[in-house]
């Protein structure tokens, strides 16, 4: 298997500060669409992907969703 050092070298890494827990967020964009991938940062493991037409769209959806899933995983 051969890495894409050309997509490695455009995606970006950050850190998301939420109150629930800690986000870490790879973005990058493909082709014509952004995408995002959110991992809390919590004793377990969760990780939601976003995509969207803007950068901002596909990191929202991502934060949002692994936010959400670490709220509501003792529902």
């Amino acid at each position: 298997m051969n890495l894409d050092n050309h997509l490695l070298r455009q995606t970006e890494r950050f850190h998301y500060d939420d109150p629930t827990c800690g986000v870490l967020v790879d973005v990058f964009r493909s082709g014509t669409h952004w995408h995002a991938v959110a991992i809390a940062e919590n004793a377990e493991w969760f990780c939601h992907n976003g995509f969207g037409d803007s950068k901002e769209q596909a990191i929202e959806e991502a934060v949002m969703g692994v936010i959400n899933l670490v709220r509501n995983r003792d529902l």
